[in-house]
């Protein structure tokens, strides 16, 4: 019997291309394709609401049975109790302890980040079928182009590079929403700042800039030039240490998944979001409860002990290699999903 993927066509590709490249790395001897039938289509009803960003909806039809999963990789811990109960598998980044203990088919993926993995002549393509077949413009063609053709595929992420002793890359973005956020990070870039004025670190970096300059009132806090995110990447693969603070709702930003990636020594303050596997402080990362009063601290001894330093790193890399990868998270989804009785028989 034919082993096929069937995957809705009406998903975020800033968010998802990540586990779109997964489904073609694991499923190699699957037939793979977008469905445009009614149960996939409707999820159409999502693209316009709070939940625009939230679904990667696809099926696994193997050995006469169907596993429907749904991936949720927006930044809130809530799960979309509807979705939730169409599904064999509610595969969630962002997920609580409380919730994963009320929720028998939510699993924790963990931390991915944005890739291009569509090419160009692909999106059109799937665009024009979701018109052609479903009468439908396709709600997120505009953040395609705008948005995820200007990250780096994921093989950019392998090119991994020694990291310099004492160089320092730190950069965020200023939230006007978020303040707290942004109050934070300001505080973390002051402590850069020091550090490398007392030459502890060469320090790079602050909040991103526009393209016409800094944001207003964040001048002395801004970084010297824009990044694309080429270049982001490009220094942070040189970056001795990286530093992370949860992001936008307490949720695991881009940037741990990243870090995690490229096998860096992470300094961090605690991580209040369930993740696959075991991700131990003091083995895959240094964890801090106040940065105030221990950052600056934790930045010397990583600089300054090279060999704790690659430890972190190989760990960190190997935790990455083992659960976070576009393959091993979905790897992880399809043996929880069969794991589980009560599959639809074919």
């Amino acid at each position: 019997m034919e082993k096929k993927i069937l995957i809705c066509p009406l998903f975020d590709p800033w968010y998802y291309e990540f586990y779109l490249k997964g489904l073609y790395d694991f499923y190699k001897d699957y037939t793979i394709e977008f469905s445009f039938e009614d149960r996939f289509l409707r999820f159409k009803e999502f693209v316009n609401g709070p939940y625009k960003k939230e679904f990667f909806y696809y099926e696994i039809w193997e050995n006469g049975h169907v596993k429907k999963i749904c991936v949720a990789a927006n930044d809130k811990c809530e799960v979309n109790e509807t979705v939730y109960d169409g599904a064999d598998v509610y595969a969630k980044v962002n997920v609580d302890e409380a919730t994963l203990q009320s929720h028998s088919r939510l699993l924790p993926i963990g931390p991915n980040f944005g890739i291009n993995y569509l090419s160009i002549p692909n999106y059109l393509n799937l665009s024009w079928k979701l018109y052609r077949k479903a009468g439908i413009k396709n709600p997120y063609f505009r953040v395609y182009t705008h948005q995820s053709l200007k990250r780096c595929s994921f093989d950019v992420y392998a090119d991994r590079k020694p990291a310099k002793d004492n160089y320092l890359f730190y950069l965020n973005y200023p939230w006007k929403k978020h303040t707290n956020v942004t109050n934070l990070r300001k505080e973390i870039i002051t402590m850069l700042q020091e550090l490398d004025r007392e030459k502890v670190i060469s320090f790079t970096g602050g909040f991103s800039r526009r393209r016409l300059g800094p944001f207003e009132g964040l001048e002395q806090y801004s970084a010297g030039k824009r990044y694309n995110h080429k270049a982001y990447l490009q220094q942070l693969k040189q970056s001795a240490v990286a530093i992370n603070t949860p992001a936008v709702h307490d949720c695991l930003g881009w940037k741990l998944g990243e870090y995690i990636a490229l096998g860096k020594a992470i300094i961090t303050t605690p991580i209040n979001r369930v993740l696959p596997g075991n991700f131990v402080a003091g083995t895959h990362y240094m964890e801090i409860k106040d940065i105030h009063a221990e950052l600056k601290e934790a930045i010397r001894y990583l600089v300054a002990h090279k060999e704790e330093r690659m430890e972190l790193e190989q760990n960190t890399l190997a935790y990455f290699e083992k659960y976070l990868t576009p393959a091993k998270a979905v790897a992880h989804i399809h043996s929880f999903a069969f794991k589980k009785a009560g599959a639809v028989h074919i």
